[in-house]
């Protein structure tokens, strides 16, 4: 049909992309974890405000970074759902063609 918006899309290309997505979160938590052991070895060298204040910022960051991350996670089962209702779909529906 024409200027109909479709989306196409196979239950193994949804299950692919979630399957990157949780690598990439994975990555992310890595990096989050890097940040923070970098932030405690760089406030052992100094003190002061500018420390605090340094190490309040990182921190927010980080549990800000975490609670995306978190959300990433969330989205991933999401996607690995959508994936097997939608392979269960089809094999009902294979089943009832089969039948036919």
């Amino acid at each position: 049909m024409a200027g109909s918006n479709e989306i196409k899309v196979t239950a193994e290309q949804i299950t692919r992309k979630k399957e990157e997505l949780t690598q990439e979160n994975a990555r992310l938590k890595e990096l989050i974890q890097n940040l923070q052991t970098q932030n405690d070895n760089l406030s052992a060298m100094w003190e002061g405000e500018a420390k605090a204040d340094y190490t309040k910022i990182v921190r927010d960051a980080c549990t800000q970074f975490n609670n995306f991350g978190k959300q990433i996670d969330n989205y991933c089962r999401v996607l690995g759902d959508i994936a097997e209702n939608y392979k269960r779909a089809e094999q009902e529906n294979e089943q009832i063609a089969a039948r036919r």
